[in-house]
């Protein structure tokens, strides 16, 4: 099973509540390093069907299957990927994973932004650090070498990461002339526009879509989820979900934002806003 979103668009809290079913194991971390492997250090994450040789498919196959968390006791039916960058490439997914079940989550792209700005902006905690390390095999020292570079550089020249979440292309070019906020926002819109555009050519059956604003305000969502993937022990999903679900961040975009941001970035979104606001989203629920 492959999570879809933009970042911190819900992707992790639904990974976590997934995990919580015994017929599901997660890898804990995105591991886009697993999914970028032979691609140049600076090149966009966006990979075509055509990049996925088969040597490659069996790599990255591979891979996951190492990183994942112990299976439990029965197989669980599924594992649970979840790689925001993956919302650039999923023609490429398909092809490595040909029998995955695709979640899409989709937030509204003004709180998705300002909840990424924090992100880019916050110093990784040791605890983080060692779970990436862990997750990190030896053939990867040079993504980790080059992350660790990431974070050192950028935070002692302009107080953030160089990069940080999926590579857009244009990416570097904003960085380098654009408030962060826009690279946030034009983040989002990459994202979520490339992933609608590829998962419309996927069959009915193997995507699920839902809305981060309906996932934390109503259960009918999550227990949408649960019947999409035939998951016989929703329960525990249903616990933690009652424990740690809440809609405190829907719409901080208009509290945290000033009035020009708010301006700024309301119509920077505003085509894919309409989108998502727009059927089938409009009858989520």
């Amino acid at each position: 099973m492959v999570i879809l979103g933009a970042p911190r668009s819900g992707t992790k809290l639904l990974r976590d509540l997934l995990g919580c079913s015994t017929g599901c194991t997660t890898i804990p971390y995105g591991v886009n390093h697993v999914w970028r492997r032979g691609l140049p250090p600076t090149a966009p994450d966006h990979r075509s069907a055509a990049d996925a040789t088969k040597q490659r498919r069996r790599r990255i196959r591979s891979a996951l299957l190492d990183l994942m968390r112990p299976p439990r006791s029965p197989t669980p039916s599924y594992l649970v990927e979840k790689t925001c960058a993956n919302t650039l490439r999923v023609p490429f997914v398909e092809r490595v994973l040909p029998d995955a079940h695709f979640i899409h989550i989709v937030r509204d792209g003004r709180d998705a932004a300002v909840s990424a700005r924090e992100r880019w902006t916050r110093r990784p905690t040791l605890g983080y650090l060692l779970g990436k390390l862990r997750y990190t095999s030896l053939r990867d020292t040079s993504f980790l070498l080059r992350y660790l570079r990431n974070l050192w550089t950028g935070f002692l020249t302009d107080g953030h990461v160089q990069y940080w979440g999926p590579r857009y292309e244009g990416i570097r070019e904003d960085v380098g002339k654009d408030s962060l906020l826009t690279v946030c926002a034009r983040q989002w819109e990459a994202c979520v526009n490339r992933c609608l555009d590829d998962l419309a050519t996927q069959p009915n059956d193997r995507v699920t879509v839902i809305r981060y604003e309906s996932l934390v305000r109503n259960r009918a969502t999550i227990e949408r989820v649960i019947e999409a993937l035939n998951l016989s022990d929703g329960d525990p999903i249903r616990t933690r979900y009652e424990a740690i679900v809440h809609d405190r961040s829907v719409g901080r975009w208009r509290r945290d934002l000033s009035p020009s941001d708010q301006e700024t970035v309301d119509a920077l979104l505003k085509p894919t806003l309409r989108r998502i606001s727009e059927p089938p989203f409009s009858t989520l629920k």
